[in-house]
């Protein structure tokens, strides 16, 4: 396992792999742009996890570079937050809910056996990101939203 960041948690994660002597489990600090696609393509699967309570708050910008890297993810994020519905709507990966560990136990021990599984949602990742994650795409959405909302202001000023 290689975990890569520096969030709120990299320095219990990284006491609890000394003290557990977990030799299969690296941790790394957060790269530079230049190696992002490095890193990025040195994982099968990502995991992105979120407490409890950021429903409705955002999504990680870290999923777009993964799922630009087609490597599917894991959410370990409430059902019905924007992550969930991002992961399950387009089948670029797959939803724990937080403290639940021994669903995450069986998810990555499952695709680790199901590999199919990591290349299907990994194509389909790569897919959305090339579509509808794009510059002119979100461009596209913002240009749509601010003509919706002149037509809407002029529609009630009247």
């Amino acid at each position: 396992f290689l975990l890569v960041g520096e969030g709120a948690q990299f320095e219990s994660t990284r006491r609890a792999i000394f003290r557990e002597d977990l030799t299969n489990v690296h941790l790394l600090p957060s790269c530079s742009n230049e190696d992002l696609p490095a890193y990025l393509q040195a994982s099968d699967v990502a995991l992105i996890s979120y407490p409890p309570g950021m429903r409705g708050v955002s999504v990680p910008s870290r999923l777009y570079n993964h799922f630009l890297a087609a490597r599917p993810v894991i959410g370990v994020c409430e059902k019905g937050s924007e992550l969930a519905r991002l992961l399950e709507e387009n089948g670029a990966g797959w939803v724990v809910s937080p403290k639940d560990t021994a669903s995450l136990v069986d998810r990555i021990l499952e695709l680790a056996v199901h590999r199919e599984l990591v290349a299907v949602a990994g194509k389909r990742a790569h897919a959305l990101a090339s579509t509808s994650y794009t510059r002119p795409a979100v461009d596209a959405a913002y240009q749509h939203l601010a003509e919706s909302v002149i037509r809407n202001l002029s529609a009630a000023a009247r």
